[in-house]
């Protein structure tokens, strides 16, 4: 019965191809089933003789069966993987039932009122199933190589799920390689972080078919030993961005969500690549609001009340010390409300900037790590709208595309910039220059000083600045401006021009390792 079962299991349609050796021992079994029918049919006959050698004969067509469901029973289990994950596919990218079905698919599970899940209410994970995701609750898939996710990608995660609560739903789904198994002792202690929805036992619920999905579908968008992604599902389940950590990174959810923007609605979840694109085709200049989005509440209320301000960075305290006395000279002789923050990625300079009450800084660590992590994501965003707006030869010529990287280029590892500074006032960019310039220009103030109430601050900086632009230095003479790409990006330019000097830049391939710590 057995393996009457199995054949008829495998011989029904399926886009599963079996190998030859599977089709070679099917006439085989074939025959064993229908002598051991015969057997079976003589014995129950009482046909003569048929009780002495039914013993035998029984004992003979088990050893044969045995040996050809051993045969078979791999091709079966490689058969219902591939339907399951075919089902998985179809159902991610063209399903048309509804989202449990798909989330069933996703973390074996199968009745919807298992105890599957936890979710933090108050200050504590409460247990929940899966019918806790009805089909009005937007949800987006968090997955991540493992348990690689960063306390600062918690603490961002956290605080856009938790304000406001219409954001969709987040389930963290760890992808493991070759399906090794998770330290469930390692797993609790990230879980126990996380302000959204996870597993009870990732090992259990992580349908083989999923990793597989991921490994194959989502290429290259996430790729093991790579930073996390988040998948965005519509109501029925189906894939309606492939990663929409950038869109969130980039624009705050208020504005994401904003009725007022007259931008196609065509899901009831708002976190979709065409929204994406509908959000960067609505952006026409480089801006401030593009450089700083909402980050530090200063800065907003800076930009309100229209006064000039420098963000600024570097790794030399040297310079920022030069630099933040004479703009604090500046502003006294010209009774100016002038504000300087540092936005830069050194601790060291940081920590000189806070104990010499020298200029603003970022609240912390994290509000740093935010800065330049919301500038990565923007500009991967926007390659990734012109890529799709098929602008592949427009990257080098967009305003916004080279903002982005000439900020990344002045804090990017690879780079030597002892300082920079950007002048800004209300939404707009004024001045982005690198520390010898931008200072040369502040220490020749008695140069310029007339224009400004001819003018005002900013456009005097703006004019003296581009009037010495080339003969400050020579093009060859600034500190090194590197930059960084992941390898999940669709498609790297094979050259790059640099962002300050627009030279060609080298290319390197660079591995790297912080040794387990996040």
């Amino acid at each position: 019965m057995d393996l009457t079962k199995c054949i008829v299991e495998i011989n029904q349609s399926s886009s599963y191809s079996l190998p030859q050796s599977i089709i070679s021992v099917l006439p085989f079994a074939s025959y064993w089933v229908g002598r051991s029918i015969a057997c079976t049919v003589a014995y129950c006959a009482c046909l003569p003789m048929a009780n002495i050698k039914f013993e035998s004969e029984l004992n003979i067509i088990t050893t044969k069966i045995k040996d050809i469901l051993t045969t078979c029973s791999p091709a079966l289990e490689a058969k219902r993987a591939d339907e399951s994950y075919q089902a998985l596919q179809h159902a991610l990218f063209n399903n048309s039932s509804d989202k449990l079905t798909v989330l069933k698919l996703i973390l074996n599970v199968i009745d919807d009122n298992e105890i599957s899940h936890f979710m933090w209410i108050g200050r504590r994970h409460e247990t929940i199933g899966l019918n806790y995701f009805d089909e009005d609750k937007k949800v987006a898939l968090l997955l991540t190589s493992g348990l690689d996710i960063s306390n600062e990608r918690i603490q961002f995660l956290n605080a856009f799920y938790y304000y406001p609560r219409s954001t969709p739903y987040i389930l963290w789904i760890p992808i493991l390689n070759d399906h090794a198994a998770l330290s469930i002792e390692q797993y609790e202690q990230f879980r126990d972080k996380m302000w959204f929805e996870t597993m009870d036992d990732p090992n259990k619920r992580i349908a083989r078919s999923f990793t597989r999905f991921v490994k194959e579908n989502l290429l290259p968008h996430f790729q093991i030993g790579e930073e996390p992604i988040l998948v965005s599902l519509d109501q029925h389940g189906r894939i309606v961005h492939t990663n929409m950590m950038h869109m969130i990174q980039t624009w705050s959810d208020d504005y994401i969500e904003d009725s007022k923007l007259r931008v196609e609605r065509k899901h009831s979840n708002m976190y979709t690549s065409e929204r994406e694109n509908a959000l960067w085709k609505k952006e026409k200049d480089w801006s401030l609001g593009l450089v700083v989005g909402k980050i530090d509440e200063r800065v907003t209320s800076w930009i309100e009340n229209e006064r000039c301000f420098f963000l600024y960075g570097g790794n030399n305290i040297k310079w920022v010390r030069e630099f933040t006395s004479k703009v604090h000279e500046v502003t006294f002789k010209t009774q100016s409300n002038i504000n300087l923050i540092y936005v830069g990625k050194n601790e060291k300079v940081r920590a000189s900037i806070d104990e010499e009450h020298s200029s603003y800084l970022l609240e912390s660590p994290y509000d740093a790590w935010r800065f330049w992590t919301r500038l990565q994501s923007a500009l991967l965003s926007r390659i990734n709208y012109l890529n799709a707006a098929n602008c592949h030869g427009d990257e080098c010529d967009d305003e916004i595309a080279q903002g982005f990287k000439k900020l990344l280029g002045y804090e990017c590892k690879g780079a030597t910039m002892e300082g920079w500074a950007v002048l800004s006032k209300r939404q707009k960019v004024v001045v982005c220059g690198q520390g010898a310039k931008m200072l040369r220009v502040i220490n020749e103030y008695e140069s310029w000083k007339e224009n400004i109430a001819l003018k005002s601050f900013d456009q005097a900086f703006k004019d003296y600045y581009n009037k010495t632009l080339h003969t400050c230095c020579s093009s060859n003479s600034h500190s090194c401006c590197a930059l960084e790409y992941p390898i999940t990006l669709k498609e790297i330019l094979k050259k790059e021009k640099c962002p300050e000097c627009f030279h060609d830049m080298q290319k390197f391939v660079t591995f790297t390792c912080y040794h387990g710590d996040s």
